[in-house]
C-alpha cells in the first residue's frame, strides 16, 4: 500500500499516471493498491508522475486497537 493520487490513464491504454502526495516529507493520500495480470503491487512504490501498466483500487485501511489493562 502506498498513498498518492491517481491522475487517469493515458488514452486508449491501460497505463495510469500517478503522482505521490508529500506532506512534510512523509506520503499522504487515499491508500492505493496496484495489480498488474492479476498480481498485487502493494508494496512497490513509483516515482511521481510515473506512468504505470495495470489498474489499481483505493486501499481502505482498518486501524485496530488494543486495550492493555
Amino acid at each position: 500500500m502506498y498513498s498518492g493520487k491517481v491522475l487517469g490513464y493515458k488514452d486508449g491504454t491501460r497505463q495510469l499516471y500517478y503522482r505521490a502526495c508529500f506532506i512534510k516529507g512523509r506520503l499522504d493520500g487515499p491508500g492505493i493498491r496496484w495489480y498488474r495480470n492479476g498480481n498485487k503491487w502493494g508494496e512497490r512504490e513509483f516515482d511521481n508522475v510515473e506512468v504505470i501498466e495495470g489498474s489499481y483500487e483505493l486501499w481502505k485501511k482498518t486501524v485496530k486497537l488494543f486495550l492493555i489493562g
